[in-house]
């Protein structure tokens, strides 16, 4: 009866997340509360960030049902025989659960200064620590066993303010961290039950089951449909903080019901590639002289990226090397000791993370003998269309015409008298997206008033760089520019209201005469 109970929790978290994400999402773009394009970022078009609003009131519920559908299995009939409010872990879990759902909503709607981040985060964690929960046990790691409360509890805090981090740090592709988590919270759930520990099968269950339609959203929802949606730090932040609330009560010895090291390894094992990843990247940007804090494209799955993955086959790769590991760790921790597996991993991680960096090392030097071979065709053809001598009404009647025809190309016209290149309309949209895709900067958006269009102005340099990388063919004076993904009506409303409610003085000198 109690794993019906288990269940029950995972059914009710699951159909509030599914009730609650596509309410969420119409919200989001009656309110235009859309996730930001930037270099970081590997998705275009507008994407709602908010979905991880949806875990915390979807656990609660699922949790409180658990209890609820405990007691009355149990054959409780004197309601003063059952005090919820007597455990402290079930009280201050909750405060620090609420507390950290309210700033991570005040960190999508608004952003949040990191350091008032941590400190909400390590507030959370204190009370995880004052609710007498906290590692009192290494197993033998270091040759450590048993700890003091002033090293153990000290320890707690810094893991789950860790694995907190590490969670939102993963989270940049689709399903990414959703996919990670739902194999963690799912190994914590069968586990627990398996230990008769009902509370911590109930909530990595219920967490489970709120972040089950959230990764159809995520994954297989389309932008041009608008039924895609990011969980936002509100969402990581949740996971993160329950990752590492169910770690900790999972390797203390009275829970767990083990002494040996199998819980410990265990539980490292299902965090291993947000945890390893998230200390590699920080400790690259130190050396680099960068803050460790600092966002950037150093992450495991940018560099399978980078390596010519899509984002649908690094996300398979990394779950499948994900349970890998687990279930080599699981088989290990009968057999080795806690220290040579703790090791293995860390050498095993380091070496595939240098395999990786190897081929896309050899991968960029064939693109770069590649773009070597056509830079000097690119260069002629370039060269041939500045020697146009086309007005700027005349590129804009070609680019309609061409636009109704070609829906998923951007025409992008010479400017002869200025060595640079322009696009109107959704063509420059387009072309803006393409830029902050690529990560590349020095180029202007803005709204001609005269024309009554928007346009995207890029010097020659520039634009030579995209094309270097991108399909593109000349065709009567223009260049004509494959776009890699249909056009979201939605998005290009948006993106033009932005532009123009835009300072013109903000504008290049150069550009000035477009609006005379």
């Amino acid at each position: 009866m109690t794993l019906f109970a288990i269940l029950m929790s995972f059914v009710a978290s699951a159909l509030v997340s599914a009730l609650m994400i596509p309410r969420i999402i119409l919200i989001s773009f009656r309110r235009k509360l859309f996730d930001t394009v930037n270099e970081r970022k590997v998705h275009t078009g507008i994407v709602p960030r908010l979905g991880g609003i949806a875990f915390t009131p979807a656990l609660i519920f699922a949790y409180t049902l658990l209890y609820g559908l405990g007691t009355i299995l149990q054959g409780v009939t004197d309601n003063r025989e059952v005090d919820i409010l007597a455990a402290k872990p079930p009280t201050l879990g909750l405060c620090a659960l609420i507390l950290l759902y309210v700033e991570g909503i005040a960190d999508d709607l608004n952003g949040i200064n990191y350091k008032l981040k941590f400190l909400v985060q390590t507030i959370c964690a204190l009370l995880i620590v004052l609710s007498d929960l906290w590692i009192n046990n290494l197993y033998g790691l270091f040759g450590v066993y048993e700890i003091s409360p002033f090293i153990g509890q000290p320890l707690t805090v810094l893991l789950i303010v860790y694995i907190i981090n590490a969670i939102n740090l993963i989270d940049g592709i689709d399903g990414l961290a959703s996919g990670l988590s739902m194999v963690a919270l799912f190994f914590f759930g069968v586990q627990f039950a398996g230990q008769g520990v009902v509370a911590g099968a109930g909530i990595a269950f219920a967490l489970l089951g709120a972040l089950v339609p959230f990764f159809y959203y995520n994954v297989f929802g389309k932008v041009e449909r608008h039924n895609k949606i990011f969980m936002g730090d509100c969402g990581s932040q949740v996971v993160g903080f329950i990752l590492g609330l169910l770690g900790v009560i999972f390797v203390m010895p009275s829970s767990a019901g083990v002494t040996d090291a199998t819980p410990f390894i265990m539980g490292w094992a299902v965090l291993l590639i947000p945890g390893l990843d998230a200390i590699r990247v920080m400790v690259l940007r130190m050396l680099h002289g960068r803050h460790p804090f600092k966002p950037d494209k150093t992450h495991i799955h940018h560099k399978l990226l980078a390596l010519g993955l899509s984002q649908r086959s690094t996300l398979v790769l990394l779950l499948t090397f994900d349970v890998f590991f687990i279930l080599i760790n699981v088989g290990a921790a009968y057999k080795l000791n806690i220290n040579l597996i703790f090791l293995g991993d860390i050498i095993v991680f380091c070496l595939l993370q240098y395999g990786v960096t190897l081929l896309i090392r050899a991968r960029r030097r064939r693109q770069a003998a590649g773009a070597a071979d056509s830079a000097d065709g690119l260069e002629v053809a370039m060269a041939e269309a500045q020697c146009a001598t086309v007005s700027s009404s005349e590129h804009i009647l070609y680019h309609m015409r061409t636009e109704e025809n070609r829906l998923q190309y951007i025409v992008v016209s010479p400017m002869p008298n200025m060595n640079s290149w322009i696009a109107y309309g959704k063509a420059a949209f387009a072309l803006h997206n393409l830029f902050e895709h690529k990560g590349i900067e020095n180029y202007t958006s803005s709204f001609s008033t005269d024309k009554q269009m928007p346009y995207t102005w890029v010097s020659n340099v520039v634009f030579k760089k995209l094309l270097l990388n991108i399909e593109h063919q000349k065709e009567n004076d223009h260049i004509i520019i494959r776009y890699p993904a249909k056009s979201d009506k939605m998005a290009y409303k948006h993106w033009l209201e932005l532009l123009k409610d835009r300072d013109p003085s903000t504008e290049p000198a150069s550009l000035v005469p477009l609006h005379k």
